[in-house]
C-alpha cells in the first residue's frame, strides 16, 4: 500500500497547517492530531518532512546566489526543530548523531523526490545546491557536451579531461543529485541553438543505468534541449576474466529482474566503477582512457585545433601557449593517459628537509624522489615522456641531464634549456606566484591542498611578505587565502622540535661567532642534517642578524646549512665560492646549503680519540672560508651577547 493510504479508521480533530510558524508551534500531541501526517493509523516521518517542505515553500522565494541557502541551511532551520517535537523518541531521542543522520536523509530523500515529480524546485525553496562542484564552460568549442559523474571519486579522476576538453563537467551522487542538475541548467544558455550531450559515468547495474534514464528526464523536464544521453559507465567487456570474478557483485534493490535479465553478468550480477583498475595508482589512468575513448568521436578537433591556434598566436609574446596547440592533435586521447614526471630534490630551495617532509605529511601529497638525476649515471626514467622543471634554477644549479619539455621559475637559469614552454618572470619573488596565475588566468578550480602549498611557497619565498614582496605575491595570496588551510600551515612554518634539533640548536648557539650581522656556528658532531637547517632559520631571528651559516659533521662528511633576509647578498652564490672546488653547494639568493668531504681539511680519519682536534681543526677553515666570502673584513668575532 502507497504512502497515501487512508488510515484505518482513527479519527483526527486538526488540519494541517499552512504556514510554517504555526507548525513550528505544534506540540508532540498536536502532530498525532493531523489526519494528512499519519500513514495506515502511525505518524509518518516523510509527511511530516512534505508538510514542512510545502509549508516553506509558502513562504519562500528564491534571493539570488548570494543570499541562497543549503540544503544543510534547511535542515537546521526549520525541519530539525519540528521533528524533534514531532518524534521525541524515535533513533534514541533528538541530539543523538543517529537520529540526526536518519531525520536528514529523509529530508534529503523527500525533497529529491518531490523536485524529481515536479512539485516542487530547490529555488522554490531558495536553496542552492553547493555540495557538488560542476565547471559550466558556454564559450568553448565543446560547450554542448556534459559530463556527469555518477560518484565524487570519478570526479577527481576526471578533472584532467575537463581541463583539457573544457566539458561542463558535473558531480552527482546518485539519485540525490536533482539540486546539481537544477542549478547546472538555469547556468546553461538554453537559446544559443546548442543540442547538448550528456555523458553519464555509472555503475554497471540498474542502478546506474537508471541514473541514465533519471537524468535525461529531468533535464528535459527542466527545459534543456538534449539531443542525446549516452552511457559510458564500465562494461564487462572492458575487464580481465579475473577482474570480473573478483570485482562482480549482486545488486540490491527491487524489480531489478529485467535489467539482470538482460544485462546481467551470468544472468545476476553487476560490476561497479571502481573495478576499471586493478592497480591502485592506475585506476585514474583507466577511467581517464574509457571515457576518452567513447567521447572522442564526438569531439570537434578540426575547430578545437583552429581556436587554440589562433589563442597561441594571441599570446606568443608571452611564450607560454606553445604547447597547447601541439598537445590538441589526432593524438589527444593518447597524450591524456601521460603523466608528466616530478622531480623532487631531497633538498627543495625554499623548504628545508624536515618542512618537506612536514608539508607531505599534512597536505597528503605524494613526491616521486628519483635519486641521483643529476649525475652522469643513467637514472629510472623511461616511464616518463615530459620533464617539468619548476623552481629549479639556483646559482649552483648542475645542468640537468635530460630533455625539458616545461621550464617554469622566477629567477632565470644560469644554464638554459631548450624547452617547448618556458615561463621565467623574474619580476615576482616565487613561482608559487606564476603557477596561481595560471589558475586565475585559467579560471580553474583550486583544490585546499594545492591553495595550501602555494600560498605556503609564497609566504616561504617573501620571508612571509618581508622581503622582496611584490604586488603579483600580493594579489596571488589574497586570492589563495580563503582556500587554503591554515591550520597546516601553522604546522609546516612552526614545525615540533625534535631532542635533537634542540641539542643542535642549543650548541649552535653556544658556539656562535658574529662578525657584522653575520652569524656562524658549529654544532659539533649531529645524527639528523635537517637539524642544521631549523637551527639556520631560528638563528635568523636574533636581533641585529641578517645572515646565518651552521654546520656540523656526520658520517665522515661536514653539512652547512645557511639562511640570509639580506637582499645585498646571494648566500647560494656565497657557498658556491667558498666551498664549490672542494665540496657540493646548491641553493639560491636566500637559503643553501653545502656538503664537503672531511678530509677535504684534515686528511685524518675520524676516531673517538680525535674528534675534538677534529672538531677545532674544521671550524676554524670553514668560518675562515665563510667569513671571507661574505666579504666580511677581518677582526675579532664575538657572540653577539
Amino acid at each position: 500500500m502507497s504512502d497515501d493510504a487512508d488510515a484505518d479508521g482513527q479519527t483526527y480533530s486538526r488540519q494541517q497547517p499552512q504556514t510554517l510558524s504555526e507548525l513550528q508551534s505544534f506540540t508532540t500531541a498536536d502532530f498525532h492530531e493531523v489526519e494528512a501526517f499519519h500513514y495506515r493509523g502511525d505518524l509518518s516521518k516523510r509527511r511530516v518532512v512534505r508538510g514542512i517542505i510545502q509549508a516553506a515553500a509558502e513562504e519562500l522565494s528564491w534571493q539570488g546566489e548570494a543570499n541562497s541557502n543549503s540544503l544543510r541551511d534547511f535542515w537546521y532551520n526549520p525541519t530539525k526543530a519540528v521533528l524533534e517535537e514531532a518524534f521525541p523518541d524515535a533513533y534514541g531521542g533528538p541530539g543523538t548523531s543517529k537520529f540526526n543522520r536518519n531525520m536528514s536523509k529523509c529530508l534529503s530523500s523527500v525533497l529529491s523526490d518531490m523536485v524529481k515529480d515536479g512539485e516542487i524546485t530547490y529555488r522554490d525553496l531558495n536553496i542552492l545546491d553547493d555540495s557538488r562542484d560542476r565547471e559550466i564552460h558556454t564559450d568553448s568549442v565543446e560547450s554542448d557536451k556534459i559530463l556527469f559523474c555518477e560518484k565524487s571519486s570519478a570526479y577527481r579522476k576526471l578533472k584532467p579531461l575537463e581541463e583539457v576538453y573544457k566539458l561542463s563537467l558535473v558531480e552527482g551522487s546518485g539519485w540525490q543529485a536533482t539540486a546539481a542538475i537544477e542549478d547546472l541548467v538555469r547556468q546553461l544558455e538554453t537559446d544559443n541553438g546548442n543540442q547538448y550531450t550528456v555523458y553519464v559515468l555509472s555503475d554497471f547495474d540498474p542502478a546506474g543505468f537508471g541514473i541514465v534514464e533519471d537524468f535525461a528526464a529531468r533535464v528535459e523536464q527542466f527545459g534543456l534541449p538534449v539531443a542525446n544521453v549516452k552511457r559510458i559507465g564500465i562494461t564487462p567487456e572492458q575487464v580481465s576474466q579475473q577482474a570480473l570474478d573478483d570485482q562482480k557483485f549482486t545488486p540490491g534493490g527491487s524489480n531489478i529482474d529485467d535489467w539482470l535479465a538482460e544485462y546481467g553478468i551470468d544472468g545476476k550480477y553487476g560490476l561497479e566503477l571502481e573495478a576499471v583498475g586493478t592497480d591502485l595508482e592506475k585506476k585514474g589512468r583507466a577511467l581517464r582512457k574509457l571515457v576518452v575513448n567513447e567521447i572522442k568521436d564526438d569531439v570537434d578537433t578540426r575547430s578545437r585545433r583552429a581556436k587554440d591556434t589562433a589563442a597561441k598566436i594571441a599570446s606568443k609574446g608571452r611564450g607560454a601557449a606553445g604547447p597547447v596547440a601541439r598537445s590538441i592533435t589526432s593524438d589527444l586521447e593518447d597524450a591524456l593517459q601521460d603523466a608528466a614526471a616530478t622531480i623532487v630534490e631531497d633538498d627543495v630551495p625554499g623548504v628545508t628537509g624536515v618542512e618537506n617532509t612536514m608539508f607531505g605529511m599534512q597536505v597528503s601529497i605524494d613526491f616521486d624522489v628519483i635519486e641521483e638525476i643529476h649525475s652522469d649515471d643513467e637514472a629510472d626514467v623511461d616511464g616518463y615522456d615530459i620533464f617539468a622543471l619548476v623552481d629549479h634554477a639556483k646559482a649552483t644549479e648542475a645542468t640537468f641531464g635530460h630533455p625539458v619539455d616545461i621550464f617554469i621559475d622566477h629567477f632565470e637559469p644560469d644554464d638554459g634549456y631548450e624547452a617547448e614552454f618556458v615561463d621565467v618572470r623574474p619580476s615576482v619573488s616565487s613561482t608559487s606566484t606564476i603557477l596561481t596565475k595560471y589558475i586565475q588566468e585559467f579560471d580553474l578550480n583550486v583544490s585546499e591542498e594545492v591553495a595550501t602549498a602555494l600560498l605556503y611557497g609564497i609566504r616561504a619565498e617573501t620571508l612571509d611578505f618581508k622581503r622582496d614582496t611584490t604586488p603579483a605575491d600580493l594579489t596571488a595570496a589574497a586570492y589563495l587565502y580563503p582556500f587554503a588551510n591554515h591550520d597546516t600551515l601553522e604546522q609546516v612554518e612552526s614545525p615540533s622540535m625534535s631532542p635533537e634539533t634542540l641539542d643542535v640548536l642549543a650548541e649552535a648557539i653556544t658556539n656562535r661567532e658574529v662578525q657584522g650581522s653575520h652569524l656562524v656556528s658549529n654544532a659539533g658532531f649531529i645524527r639528523d642534517r635537517d637539524a642544521l637547517t631549523q637551527a639556520a632559520s631560528h638563528l635568523l631571528n636574533l636581533e641585529g642578524i641578517t645572515t646565518t651559516a651552521v654546520f656540523g659533521i656526520a658520517e665522515e662528511t661536514i653539512y652547512l646549512a645557511a639562511r640570509s633576509k639580506d637582499i645585498r647578498m646571494n648566500i647560494g652564490k656565497v657557498l658556491q665560492d667558498a666551498f664549490g672546488e672542494i665540496g657540493e653547494a646548491a641553493g639560491h639568493s636566500t637559503q643553501a646549503s653545502v656538503e664537503i668531504p672531511l678530509g677535504i681539511f684534515t686528511g685524518i680519519e675520524t676516531t673517538d680519540d680525535n674528534r675534538d682536534t677534529l672538531l677545532s681543526l674544521t671550524e676554524e677553515a670553514v668560518k675562515r672560508k665563510l667569513f671571507d666570502a661574505m666579504g666580511v673584513e677581518g677582526g675579532e668575532g664575538s657572540n653577539g651577547s
